[in-house]
């Protein structure tokens, strides 16, 4: 890797000057609709790949588990979720998964169960088969299921995926446990007092698989994998190579967890929260934009795999705002949809969740209405049971590639950079066609484009555009503007922009 300058680290730490945003003047504030001039540029199809038709989907996480007695009879959570369209649904969720019992649909009994609030939840109102079930059918989405190696067995684990089945569960994607190589997680019993290294935790793989293939022969089976860069601890760091060395055949994917955090000095983390609002006043949108071109987890998934092409599963992505002013505004909106799009450079992605369902402004896609209806350090109120900016940007693209069989970048003649982190370089426009009849393309500056449409299927069909300040909180639809229309030869892209062009 090459050498990182001082003034790169200055910048990564948000120290370094940056382009900023178009800002009324003496305001610090962005000045939107921007006054900046607009372009013209012209779209065409780069090279296609294969897709699943279940590609894009949701990491159930704690919060719906937690709260399933609130969410699975309410009418207006279940529309919702339904709107939202995930092709896959991840169930129980992520960590939960190393202490829940699947045959109850609750946490085990088990010492080291580090949760004792959601012990609490699902003794009252238990996540079962039959609630998932439910789910499923209320989106049409397909399962992933998280298996517990950790305080499970391997009995247990094959008893309660046959109830699956019977209560009409598919078993088609099976996660051996969850983030096994962290260090220092759960209880008393860590995930390395049970998994000393990656050796460890691939026989045990290795005899769930086996066993679970002899049950259920079609199903899919990952590992759980590595994909931090900047884990320090040799267990986690070595993980990966211990790993792969010793699963055999009966391992289909790889299941790396990518989350993005922005610069804690620029953007404040847990205990250090700005004083200004750095998103406005210091060219923000760029900044959280180029965090998902960081080419380092993509690359070290790429070399982890490089001997052998599993499928790659990412359960779990999303960006990871401590310092809350960034997550629930538009710039969330955009940036989830321009880093699971992104993902798609991996070419045996075969799986990307977004996480999760339902929570806080930080992750859920659905408002929750247990955590409370105001954003961070704002008396502004939104709506339990609405979509938030997060789960916007995930409804356009789920929409957008759902049911398709092949994806293919968008390329164009003129796409003005900006500059980002590490003079990194962000695009203007971004985006995928999908079967030739569905596209989505996001314009991610503070200018117009008048945008020449590629010649594929698209013309005549309907187009959805969202769009609005990026530092602004989104409460409801209402706070953005959208347009509607029937698409011809070309179309305009506004400032700040998600385009969807499809039936």
């Amino acid at each position: 890797m090459a050498k990182v300058t001082r003034r790169k680290s200055l910048q990564l730490l948000g120290m370094a000057s940056v382009a900023p945003l178009m800002a009324t003047k003496g305001s610090g504030k962005l000045s939107f609709p921007s006054l900046l001039p607009g372009f013209v540029a012209s779209a065409s199809v780069g090279p296609k790949r294969t897709i699943p038709h279940a590609l894009f989907g949701l990491n159930d996480g704690a919060s719906l588990p937690r709260h399933i007695g609130e969410y699975i009879d309410n009418r207006e959570f279940m529309r919702t979720f339904a709107q939202l369209a995930p092709s896959i649904l991840r169930y129980p969720g992520g960590t939960i998964a190393n202490w829940f019992d699947l045959s109850t649909g609750e946490m085990l009994k088990h010492p080291s169960v580090p949760n004792t609030k959601t012990v609490a939840d699902l003794s009252r109102y238990p996540f079962t088969w039959s609630v998932y079930k439910k789910l499923l059918d209320q989106a049409d989405s397909e399962s992933s299921i998280v298996l517990n190696l950790l305080t499970g067995n391997l009995e247990s684990q094959i008893a309660a995926l046959k109830n699956a089945q019977k209560v009409g569960v598919p078993i088609t994607r099976i996660e051996l446990g969850n983030e096994y190589y962290l260090a220092g997680s759960g209880g008393s019993d860590g995930y390395e007092t049970v998994f000393p290294d990656g050796v460890s935790y691939a026989r045990v793989a290795n005899k769930y698989a086996r066993a679970v293939k002899r049950e259920f022969p079609d199903c899919r089976i990952g590992v759980c994998m590595n994909s931090n860069v900047h884990l320090r601890v040799p267990r986690s760091r070595e993980w990966n190579q211990s790993l792969l060395s010793t699963v055999d055949s009966s391992i289909d994917a790889v299941i790396p967890h990518i989350y993005h955090d922005p610069p804690s000095t620029l953007f404040g983390d847990r205990h250090n929260k700005p004083k200004t609002d750095a998103l406005a006043e210091r060219g923000g949108p760029q900044l959280i934009f180029s965090l998902a071109l960081d080419p380092r987890p993509l690359s070290f998934i790429r070399e982890a795999t490089a001997s052998r092409p599993y499928e790659i599963w990412i359960t779990e992505t999303n960006l990871r705002d401590f310092g809350g002013k960034i997550a629930g505004t538009w710039t969330h909106g955009l940036f989830v949809a321009f880093d699971l799009m992104n993902l798609l450079n991996l070419p045996t992605l075969n799986m990307a969740l977004l996480h999760d369902v339902i929570g806080r402004v930080m992750y859920g896609t659905i408002f929750s209405k247990s955590d409370g209806n105001t954003f961070p350090g704002t008396d502004l109120h939104y709506q339990p049971d609405t979509l938030s900016a997060s789960g916007m940007g995930c409804m356009m693209l789920f929409q957008a590639a759902r049911g398709k069989h092949s994806a293919a970048p968008l390329e164009f003649d003129r796409n003005p950079m900006q500059t980002g982190l590490l003079d990194s370089r962000v695009p203007s426009l971004y985006g995928w066609v999908f079967d030739e009849d569905s596209m989505l393309v996001l314009n991610l500056s503070p200018q117009t484009c008048n945008l020449k449409i590629p010649k594929l299927r698209l013309a005549g069909l309907k187009h959805t555009q969202l769009f609005g300040d990026p530092v602004k909180y989104v409460a409801s639809l209402s706070s953005l503007k959208q347009l509607h229309g029937i698409t011809g030869t070309e179309i305009n892209l506004p400032p700040y922009s998600m385009t969807r062009i499809g039936s």
